[in-house]
């Protein structure tokens, strides 16, 4: 006798390939519909958000550890409770999976300038929300690629002459600030190191001094800067603490009025911290 036939008939097998293949594709469909329902960029521009969903008790106990709110409350002898609904703007988002409902609140009130609004992302756990991420910016975005489990987070402030771009991912606890990028309005100017007469590299050697490096690029940076010369200069330095930085001095005439300029790049690792006490982390840099 076949045992295994008896046992796992072909109709009841083929039920259980039809059944496997169908569960994952049916989650995939929903996951997708939440995605896609879901609001991932927001604006200090907008008055509301595409969706807005009210904050409950326990959000607003979440916003209200924070300092800025709590003095507000404070001032006005206002109780959690009773904060106004024209407060605050709030999304529903997914962070970590379609199972699990955290949300982006933006100030619409007392937290709103001229070019920027306070966002928080309120992450939710058993009994409540905890506020993961603070940062006042022109827009904030939901990023694809995940940290820990938990989606980056891209924000943007805008200024009359400059923008800047914060990256920030998931530490298991908090999101911290991973890339900073920062450059002017104007269409980015195209360099390319072939393209000037004279090249230099500085580069700082593991175990020599940064001062004599950086003396003798200043000498050079300022000897072609005398003579008019199309100049490229790499200045490359670090410290016993960890910190890198790498600068790119282009010096060129292709100003709009043909006088001499330089353009300049850098590229540094340095640490930060949230606060004075805090822990502190590297931050990839890049300025133009």
């Amino acid at each position: 006798m076949n045992l295994a036939g008896v046992l796992l008939p072909k109709s009841f097998v083929s039920s259980l390939l039809v059944i496997s293949l169908c569960v994952p594709a049916s989650l995939a469909q929903e996951e997708k519909k939440i995605e896609f329902a879901e609001q991932t960029s927001f604006s200090c521009e907008e008055e509301k958000f595409d969706h807005p969903v009210p904050l409950d008790e326990s959000a607003k106990k979440a916003l209200a550890s924070e300092q800025s709110i709590a003095d507000v409350l404070r001032d006005q002898k206002l109780s959690v409770e009773s904060i106004p609904e024209d407060w605050f703007t709030t999304s529903e988002v997914h962070l970590s999976s379609p199972a699990e409902a955290d949300l982006v609140v933006m100030g619409t009130h007392f937290a709103r300038g001229a070019y920027t609004s306070t966002f928080w992302v309120l992450r939710k756990l058993q009994g409540g929300y905890r506020v993961v991420l603070r940062d006042n910016a022109h827009d904030v975005e939901l990023q694809k690629t995940r940290t820990n489990g938990l989606r980056s987070i891209r924000s943007v402030i805008v200024t009359l002459r400059y923008g800047t771009t914060a990256e920030y991912e998931f530490d298991g606890k908090t999101y911290k600030i991973a890339r900073r990028t920062s450059q002017p309005n104007a269409p980015e100017t195209k360099v390319d190191p072939t393209d000037y007469k004279s090249r230099r590299e500085f580069i700082q050697v593991r175990g020599q001094d940064a001062e004599p490096v950086l003396a003798e690029a200043k000498a050079w940076i300022w000897q072609h800067w005398q003579d008019q010369e199309r100049t490229y200069v790499r200045v490359s330095t670090h410290d016993d603490d960890g910190e890198e930085q790498d600068c790119s001095y282009f010096i060129d005439d292709d100003s709009d009025n043909g006088e001499m300029q330089v353009t300049l790049k850098i590229h540094r690792l340095a640490w930060d911290q949230d606060t004075p006490t805090g822990p502190r982390y590297l931050v990839m840099e890049d300025d133009t």
